[in-house]
């Protein structure tokens, strides 16, 4: 297709203020703002018809200069005209900046700014679908953001329909970042367009503008979240480390022998010279794994005992040395309570007791134990098991696979929380009450 040639420059004398007017586009366009002035004429009328006086002070300027030419998307553009967009919220007017580019072939397109926040729009070529508060368009499902009445607070350059300063139309904007669905309904027409979330260092340095983009405000409604493009691999990584914690558990639990290879009991009294016992020869078969060592003592009566213990290795002769105590103390309490007099009964009981030594050969094995009590008499059941299953390892590991998931989850839904602050529907805060959940506003 031959390339059409640009539009051949048109200019006239501002009826309100004599300020020469350029039109750029001047075939298409039907009104215009002065940029000295801000009066609305109409372009398309042979007499240049002036449409609407502004009667106060041009104090907002574009960054983008009227005229200006860059490229966005590697596509030229050149800036035409200007505008202020106001909605009222309960009594706050909150308004944002919208730049009307023209592409030679592509036609028209918009750049919107609200608080730092840029967007690269232009208009749909079909009807989004809506149903209650989605849309869906281009195969793609948006979420209603907001829905507010806009009117034109701020004019300047021309453009392509009747524009007016204090012209109303209800906007409604649908969000899946980085895209953007907005909705202008007036008493004529409903005019869909789409915009995608845009760097402002792009906008810069397409139309060479000086100086650094200003500060952004809080999240964009398009604003892509950091988190979105690392969710599926975190995802992934989860349940992947998660899933090899709880199989690498479930073959220990299967594979373990967690058999009882000795068991006997003892008994003790404070008459007997000779406290130290000797159990029989039992053997640990198998590979080199765990030994647990259960110890129960009864006939203790608010008294404690410490036992000195060794396991030996009948073979080589190793051993190894450990003591543990047990001990079981009661009692009965008592008094008065606002003058109500009230008994309790107590106890401690700690007379069950286990270790676990981590790394046993087999071979046969024997048990030296020797309590120290001051109590008349009690007595000691021993058992010993082989290859116990083990849960520490997978509490001690399961943090590092949770904690990190966990965070990246509360950072990413912290974005999300604070993007659809000013939105028609905000998320509840993560310490936000159930619903149905009681509050305390007095």
């Amino acid at each position: 297709m031959r390339p059409q040639a640009p539009p051949a420059l048109r200019s006239f004398q501002c009826r309100s203020c004599g300020g020469n007017v350029t039109l750029r586009n001047a075939a298409q366009t039907h009104h215009v703002a002065c940029e000295f002035c801000g009066s609305i004429t109409n372009a398309q009328d042979p007499n240049l018809a002036l449409i609407q006086k502004y009667k106060g002070k041009l104090t907002h300027g574009p960054v983008i200069q009227l005229g200006k030419r860059g490229t966005i998307r590697g596509e030229p553009y050149e800036m035409i005209g200007f505008l202020l967009r106001t909605v009222t919220v309960e009594g706050t007017d909150y308004s944002w900046e919208e730049y009307l580019l023209h592409h030679p072939h592509r036609g028209y397109r918009w750049l919107a700014q609200y608080g730092g926040h840029w967007n690269f729009i232009k208009t749909c070529t079909g009807m989004p679908q809506t149903s209650g508060n989605d849309a869906k368009y281009l195969n793609m499902k948006f979420q209603k953001y907001q829905e507010a009445e806009a009117r034109v607070t701020y004019v300047l350059g021309e453009f392509f329909w009747e524009i007016r300063r204090g012209e109303k139309v209800q906007m409604v904007d649908y969000i899946n970042p980085p895209y953007l669905l907005s909705c202008e309904k007036s008493e004529d027409e409903v005019v869909w367009s789409i915009g995608e979330y845009i760097r402002p260092e792009e906008i810069w340095k397409g139309f060479e503008l000086e100086g650094s983009p200003p500060g952004q405000v809080g999240i964009g409604p398009s604003q892509p979240s950091p988190y979105a493009r690392t969710e599926r691999p975190m995802r992934w990584t989860f349940w992947i480390l998660l899933g090899a914690l709880v199989l690498s558990q479930f073959s220990c639990l299967v594979l373990s022998q967690n058999r009882k290879v000795y068991e006997e009991t003892f008994s003790y009294s404070k008459a007997d010279p000779e406290h130290a016992k000797v159990s029989q020869i039992f053997e640990l078969a198998g590979r080199t794994s765990n030994v647990k060592i259960v110890t129960k003592a009864s006939g203790l009566s608010n008294d404690w005992a410490e036992i000195e213990m060794a396991l030996l290795n009948l073979d080589t002769g190793e051993a190894l040395d450990l003591t543990r105590e047990v001990s079981y103390y009661s009692g009965v309490a008592s008094g008065v309570d606002e003058g109500v007099p009230w008994t309790e009964h107590w106890t401690e009981d700690g007379t069950r007791d286990s270790v676990l030594l981590p790394s046993v050969s087999s071979g046969r094995y024997y048990l030296w134990v020797h309590p120290k009590s001051a109590s008349e008499k009690f007595s000691l059941h021993l058992e010993v098991h082989r290859d116990v299953p083990r849960w520490l390892p997978f509490f001690l590991v399961l943090p590092w696979i949770l904690v990190p998931y966990g965070i990246y989850l509360w950072r990413r839904r912290s974005f999300e929380y604070r993007r659809w602050l000013e939105s028609d529907y905000p998320m509840p805060s993560l310490t936000q009450l159930p619903s149905g959940g009681a509050t305390d506003d007095s």
